[in-house]
């Protein structure tokens, strides 16, 4: 509470012992409170938007603590380029401060439309309208579609962050999913799956939150000339299917940042399972963690890992091949074929399987692009990561992990963030 308190250190010297004592001197001023909260330069970000994540509140005592972390909840909005907090003295008080909280905002509607090509996908069509603060009120609307060789896939989803004045989210979505992966490097199978569900978001801390999600899905499975043995008895088995599923997970989220983190953790514990009665009775649970720690002015070191694992109960002894682990290329061993890693068909084609369990963790540095100083939106990274898969029949043996390392790019651009890597696997 004390705004204003000084310091004066008062050295005593020794000459005889050749010593010097300090004193410190500590006049703590008086004890300050904050009279008003002015916001500045939203334009179309309504103010409730911005002042709803302010741990610092009008009338309170001045807390040090609490405008850093408001400070840090508006940047992880999303929202906004830039946020400066200042805390001006009140003409003609001693004991009295405004908060005058500044933003820059940058532009969080989109449409997107791309083309591309991919290895694993084969030809790549994407298009997505995406409005993440929708008329300044910071709920979020989205419409994706995304359309390949091996994916045919779409989604409409709506979310409002604050459905109780607490900060508990309420959102819908419909997905539609349609998949042939005669295309990809891994086994060849086929489904057509429906999902309409709601999701929300209970924050437990300040840092720790509860994230649930309820779908409703049908799913219906078939065969191709070259589905593998492994895959083709489940499939008789369970051709169609309606399933109730029930996931979320445990979130500890201390990052400063959402986009670029330079300090803080964000740790994740998550469920999926369908609950019984449904045609498959299946569970998922998956450990995520990064660590995030500057070194310096201008590294960033951070650790990251996950660990997952998978089985069915009641009466599937299995968890469904559809729902299996994958490791390999971006996002996970990269510098591997996509998918590569971990079991393979026992036919000719020695296709990638999946597993019921998987293990991957990277340690990336982080640092300023040469030439281009300290941005808030380009950045580069050395990286060594390692993970492996494993069925249901396989322990997990650490000295199967297959390792790599490399260099990336990674660019906040105009319509979301990027990575570009360039990745040399340690072996096969």
């Amino acid at each position: 509470g004390f705004a204003f308190g000084s310091v004066n250190a008062v050295p005593e010297l020794d000459n005889e012992r050749k010593l010097v004592d300090f004193i410190f001197i500590v006049d703590p001023g008086p004890k300050v409170y904050i009279r008003q909260i002015n916001v500045r330069g939203n334009q179309s970000t309504r103010d409730e938007v911005i002042r709803r994540e302010m741990r610092q509140i009008e009338g309170a005592v001045y807390s040090a603590t609490d405008i850093r972390r408001s400070r840090e909840r508006i940047q992880r909005l999303g929202y906004f380029d830039e946020v400066k907090i200042e805390t001006p003295a009140v003409p003609g008080t001693l004991d009295q401060v405004d908060i005058n909280v500044t933003v820059q905002e940058r532009s969080t509607g989109s449409f997107m439309f791309g083309v591309g090509y991919a290895d694993d996908d084969g030809l790549l069509l994407q298009a997505e309208i995406n409005r993440e603060n929708l008329f300044g009120s910071g709920r979020e609307l989205k419409f994706k579609v995304n359309q390949s060789s091996v994916e045919q896939a779409y989604e409409v989803s709506y979310t409002n962050p604050y459905f109780t004045k607490e900060g508990i989210s309420l959102g819908y979505f419909v997905e539609y999913e349609n998949i042939d992966t005669a295309e990809t490097t891994s086994a060849d199978y086929e489904s057509n799956s429906s999902v309409f569900g709601v999701r929300t978001k209970i924050p437990v801390t300040e840092f720790n939150s509860l994230n649930l999600s309820l779908g409703l899905e049908q799913l219906d499975l078939e065969r191709t000339t070259t589905t593998p043995a492994e895959y083709s008895s489940f499939i008789t088995g369970h051709p169609s299917s309606d399933n109730l599923i029930l996931s979320g997970g445990i979130t500890k989220d201390t990052r400063d940042s959402i986009l670029f983190p330079q300090k803080g953790y964000l740790r994740r514990a998550l469920f999926s399972f369908t609950s019984p009665g449904s045609d498959l009775e299946y569970y998922k649970l998956t450990l995520r963690g990064r660590w995030y720690r500057p070194l310096g002015e201008n590294l960033t070191l951070n650790v990251r890992g996950v660990a997952g694992y998978g089985d069915g109960y009641g009466d599937l002894d299995e968890l469904p091949f559809f729902r299996n682990y994958y490791a390999g290329g971006s996002g996970t061993v990269r510098g591997y074929g996509p998918r590569s890693l971990g079991p393979r068909t026992s036919d000719s084609s020695d296709d990638p399987l999946g597993g019921s369990k998987r293990i991957n963790a990277s340690t990336e540095l982080y640092f300023p692009v040469p030439g281009l100083g300290i941005s808030n939106n380009k950045r580069l990274s050395l990286f060594i990561d390692a993970g492996q898969v494993y069925g249901s029949n396989q322990s997990i043996d650490l000295a199967q992990l297959r390792y790599s390392t490399g260099i990336t790019f990674h660019w906040f651009t105009a319509v979301g963030p990027m990575s570009l890597s360039y990745a040399m696997p340690f072996s096969d």
